[in-house]
């Protein structure tokens, strides 16, 4: 009895935790900077780092969706992702980026996971 209450709990949290949609390695074809509403000045609006790596399969798997990772200037880590991105570009190298199972921010966008060089 008790094992199988085991059991059920360690199931419940394995499936609970699931955000994990894939990982890639890849070089930043290119990057772009904006705010959420891109086409109106507002400074309370909330900026957007979209970086696109090459290999990276279409967004949410939809067959118009972009090969790009998207992340807001409200994550903490935002200025670190920033760095890395423009370092990863200016040199050249290829860096490992961790994208989630969901296309919240923008609608044709991974949402970012983590990333870094290897």
């Amino acid at each position: 009895m008790k094992l199988n209450t085991l059991f059920l709990i360690l199931l419940s949290l394995a499936t609970a935790f699931k955000v994990h949609a894939g990982s890639h390695y890849g070089k930043i074809t290119k990057f772009d900077l904006h705010s959420d509403n891109w086409s109106k000045y507002d400074v309370s609006d909330v900026g957007i780092l979209s970086f696109y790596v090459e290999g990276l399969p279409n967004s949410c798997n939809q067959e118009n969706g972009r090969n790009r990772v998207v992340i807001t200037t409200e994550h903490p880590l935002f200025n670190a992702v920033l760095s890395t991105v423009i370092s990863a570009k200016t040199l050249d190298r290829a860096l490992y980026v961790n994208y989630l199972d969901s296309c919240k921010v923008r609608d044709k966008a991974w949402d970012f996971g983590y990333i870094g060089f290897r």
